[in-house]
């Protein structure tokens, strides 16, 4: 199983398309990756021009990583991305991943992105475990994967730097038996 096996070409939500990440959002997507309070929480910084955007959207297409941009139907528009990366073939994990414009915070966006792309991983690939991680005052970020379904696991001291300082980050997970059993 390669990344590209798990990507379709598109996913439905209710007030969502998840399709193919493009170069072509560059502008929607430089919109909220320039504000500097989208990326407090990021592990890179606030891009500074449309360029730095398409070398950010590039570094998507990659083995072992599966990117969808969020476009909202009624807006016609990119408002975020939803991603997985370190995709392991052989234990059959994943972490996913997602950023969202500011403008559309609280609003549910993220959470709707994200229990789409496990309900795909779970039902047509043969990802057996899918994690999240967030830093542990990234309060907001913890909510959306324990709405997505996923379970706090534990907290890994230091694990990420962004510009010299070192991160703790709060680790989730959900196993495809476990989102299988709370279908039931």
């Amino acid at each position: 199983m390669n990344g590209q096996q798990i990507h379709p070409a598109t996913l439905e939500t209710d007030r969502l398309t998840l399709r193919e990440l493009s170069q072509s959002d560059a502008s929607n997507i430089f919109d909220y990756t320039s504000n500097p309070e989208v990326t407090k929480f990021t592990f890179w910084n606030a891009h500074k021009s449309i360029e730095e955007t398409v070398r950010y959207i590039v570094a998507f297409d990659k083995p072992r990583t599966v990117a969808w941009a969020m476009h909202h139907r009624e807006e016609d528009k990119v408002i975020g991305i939803v991603f997985l990366h370190t995709i392991n073939p052989h234990k059959q994990t994943a972490e996913m991943a997602y950023n969202v414009s500011h403008r559309y915070w609280g609003q549910g966006y993220a959470t709707e992105a994200s229990k789409r792309v496990l309900a795909h991983c779970f039902t047509n690939t043969n990802l057996t475990l899918i994690e999240g991680t967030c830093t542990t005052d990234h309060h907001a970020s913890a909510r959306v994967l324990e709405k997505a379904g996923l379970t706090f696991h534990e907290v890994k001291v230091k694990t990420r730097r962004k510009n010299g300082v070192a991160y703790d980050l709060k680790y989730f997970t959900i196993t495809r038996f476990r989102w299988m059993e709370e279908r039931l």
